[in-house]
């Protein structure tokens, strides 16, 4: 029964993707564009912090890596797929250096340490003028297949989907392996993980690899989404951003990273219009979704299910004691 729910969900929801750009255009296509970046952003620190268990204050500085570079391949005419393929490559390096001191912290200092990390790539972009524009910022080339060009918006809807569905395909089967188990493991435990034989500084730093080679993609579309870039955008804030989604999408959860982008994201465009109080709610509802759904909003959806399929069940295991 609950395969059978699961493959009806995954086809219903092929479906409302490929008809979503037909019906809704303009602000709200935009939007939507927006929350599936942001959720892959989300997906690659989930399995950092989510699945691995190492927090990171400097995922912005991933995102700016990964925006920037594919920028300058757009620029040069390398297609689309290949320059963000090259710019979650670069981002992943800047990960694995990152990765090298950061494997030996955890908890406070490893924060403090991404965090440094994150700042330090915003200083450097800014002053580069040369190739970023420093606070004049950098014209973005609209992006392209081949002799395809990427140049309206339901195009490029298509283009971030495919993306993101391919990346999240991706990540789903690489945690159900070894390396998923061992992220598992050193999360609960890294004295307990090493006793059983795993790698740890090896799978902390392919944790680091693989969050910023997402992150990097990620910041490529956002890229290409906005066509402008600054470095300003690519702050603490936003790195705080990225986290509150993991942590409200749910830990350890891949469709919590969507979930968690889309509350971030598309709650205050709900609540504009009570523009006055509308950051005292959004703090609230926050807090709420933490404190009484401490699994994130995909644990508790998980629940509602789980009990919804129990209760369905009821009747017919009773029919079947009845007939014994």
């Amino acid at each position: 029964m609950g395969r059978q729910v699961r493959t009806l969900g995954i086809v219903v929801g092929v479906i409302l993707l490929g008809i979503f750009p037909l019906v809704v255009q303009g602000y709200i296509l935009y939007v939507a564009m927006t929350v599936a970046i942001f959720g892959l952003v989300a997906l690659g620190l989930n399995i950092l912090f989510g699945y691995a268990g190492q927090i990171s204050l400097g995922h912005a500085g991933f995102f700016c890596i990964g925006a920037y570079a594919t920028a300058l391949f757009s620029a040069w005419g390398i297609p689309i797929p290949l320059g963000l393929a090259g710019a979650g490559a670069i981002t992943a390096m800047g990960g694995l250096l990152m990765g090298f001191p950061a494997v030996r912290l955890s908890g406070l200092h490893l924060a403090i340490a991404t965090l440094g990390f994150g700042v330090v790539v915003e200083r450097v972009f800014f002053s580069w003028e040369s190739f970023t524009g420093g606070g004049a910022g950098l014209k973005v080339v609209r992006p392209s297949v081949g002799p395809w060009v990427v140049n309206t918006d339901i195009r490029f809807y298509y283009l971030v989907v495919a993306t993101v569905c391919l990346l999240t395909l991706i990540a789903k089967n690489l945690l159900h392996q070894k390396a998923g188990r061992a992220f598992h493991a050193i999360r609960e435990s890294e004295i307990a993980a090493s006793t059983l034989g795993v790698n740890v500084v090896r799978a902390k730093l392919l944790a680091f690899v693989m969050s910023a080679f997402y992150t990097g993609v990620a910041g490529g579309l956002f890229a290409h989404l906005i066509q402008f870039l600054s470095v300003q955008m690519f702050n603490l804030s936003l790195s705080i951003s990225f986290l509150i989604m993991v942590i409200i999408g749910g830990l350890g959860s891949l469709a919590g990273a969507f979930i968690g982008a889309a509350f971030v994201m598309v709650l205050p465009e709900i609540l504009r219009p009570i523009k006055d109080y509308q950051a005292l709610v959004f703090g609230a509802m926050a807090l709420a979704a933490i404190l009484f759904m401490p699994g994130g909003i995909s644990a508790g959806i998980r629940r509602v299910l789980a009990l919804r399929l129990a209760s369905a069940d009821r009747p017919q295991r009773d029919v079947r004691a009845s007939n014994r």
